[in-house]
């Protein structure tokens, strides 16, 4: 390949299939999260925040493209981003401060801090893409439905399986529509 073309530069992100495996890999561990808050709440802080770590770098990495279109360009937008996720991570860590104080005991803690990584990943779509925004929407709808999870496990489950085949056919159109 010649380093003038311009598609030797195209990112990983920018093939749809890896765009579709990057989705699946993050509603996966956010299901493994609800799976380990329901099983373990006392365990589940630091995979909660592992979690927050993996979403704020996905969507940083993910964003980066179109930074230069915004206003401090690339810096700019890692600056902006750093704050958008470090003021979550904060949130979380004081969650965890509620929990130390007795407040709030850690099955209340999972679903609260769910709850902030739907809103930060929400968010986060307004700079990285119309994933995240439907992550963030999947996130919190989870956050719900994890208070039923012991009654109503198979609609996770569809509720999964019908988001990753909408981005599955949203990029198949998409894809189609380009050619």
């Amino acid at each position: 390949m010649s380093s003038n073309n311009s598609t030797d530069t195209v990112s990983f992100f920018a093939n749809k299939k890896s765009d579709q495996i990057v989705f699946s890999v993050l509603v996966l561990l956010a299901l493994i999260g609800v799976v380990v808050t329901n099983i373990s709440p006392v365990n589940a802080h630091g995979f909660w925040v592992l979690m927050l770590v993996v979403y704020a770098c996905t969507a940083t990495y993910y964003g980066r493209n179109s930074a230069s279109s915004l206003d401090g360009g690339l810096g700019g937008f890692v600056g902006k981003q750093v704050i958008h996720w470090g003021g979550s991570l904060t949130a979380v860590l004081c969650v965890y401060a509620l929990v130390r104080t007795g407040t709030v005991n850690y099955e209340q803690a999972g679903t609260m801090i769910l709850l902030i990584l739907a809103l930060a990943t929400f968010l986060a779509g307004s700079h990285v893409g119309w994933r995240f925004y439907i992550l963030g929407a999947f996130l919190a709808l989870i956050t719900v439905i994890m208070a039923y999870v012991e009654r109503y496990l198979w609609l996770i489950v569809v509720i999964v399986c019908l988001i990753l085949g909408a981005v599955y056919l949203w990029t198949k159109y998409k894809s189609s529509r380009s050619i």
